[in-house]
């Protein structure tokens, strides 16, 4: 079941290099206070050895040439957040959603190409070497981000990243099967949350609905529901009114021959 299921993401672990570089203290001693769902997340405060460095940290970014737009920056100093890269989307959409107007094919395409290439590539019984499109992909977080985490789950000494795991009461709002992004110890004993920050409360509707357009759209497509769809759409955070929602979604079984809306 789901109990058996974690998963993890690169962002965070490079924010944990940049910070560690920026406080001077190690990595292992940072301990990131974030909770997202997917992308959508905040880091809500920067702990080390217990003790608040987020101020630290917003200044410091506000003064250098970190990679962040201007804006992004501002959004950092309002909200004394450091958002995710969806966050920061999610502020900026119609800058966003103009910029990908331009864009001849979608990244899901480009990467749902490279990954139907990878499959079949691994389905050679003569390969025996690493083909050259997986570097394609930027895999660094391999040997930097999956292989460090299936070392813990083996480890008797405790370490610390962000994982999605169940909800299991992190986030009231979310049903227990749910899951959530959260900073937790891994053993080899499992996992154990230590998320120890409020949840800002203007990003808690936010993260409520992404989580609730997610689950709806999962059920639309079990129950093959288009009516269930336009609502996961409907009450996206991206999705700027009902009619562009629904535009979408006819567009999206008009053209791209969805088969599994009814």
């Amino acid at each position: 079941g789901l109990d058996k299921v974690i998963g993890i993401c690169e962002n965070i672990p490079s924010y944990r290099r940049k910070f560690a570089e920026w406080l001077k203290v190690g990595e292992k001693q940072i301990s990131i206070q974030y909770i997202g769902l997917y992308h959508i997340g905040v880091i809500c405060d920067v702990l080390v050895k217990g003790k608040s460095r987020i101020q630290e940290l917003v200044e410091k970014i506000s003064e250098t040439s970190f990679t962040m737009s201007e804006i992004e920056k501002e959004i950092i100093r309002c909200f004394h957040i450091i958002p995710s890269r969806a966050l920061s989307i999610y502020f900026n959409r119609e800058k966003y959603l103009a910029e990908q107007k331009k864009a001849t094919r979608l990244r899901s395409e480009i990467l749902y190409e490279r990954e139907s290439k990878i499959l079949n590539l691994y389905k050679q019984d003569t390969i025996d070497t690493i083909p050259s499109i997986v570097y394609e992909r930027n895999p660094f977080w391999y040997d930097e981000i999956i292989v460090p985490l299936i070392m813990l789950l083996f480890s008797y000494t405790p370490g610390e990243e962000v994982i999605c795991i169940p909800n299991r009461g992190i986030l009231s709002e979310v049903s227990l099967g749910g899951s959530v992004e959260v900073p937790c110890k891994i053993s080899k004993d499992g996992y154990e949350c230590v998320f120890k920050t409020k949840v800002p409360e203007f990003v808690r509707g936010l993260l409520l609905s992404a989580k609730e357009s997610d689950k709806l759209m999962v059920e639309s497509i079990i129950n093959s529901s288009y009516n269930t769809a336009l609502k996961a759409l409907a009450i996206n955070p991206f999705v700027s009114s009902f009619s562009n929602a629904k535009a979408f979604l006819d567009e999206c079984l008009q053209e791209r021959k969805l088969n599994w809306l009814s």
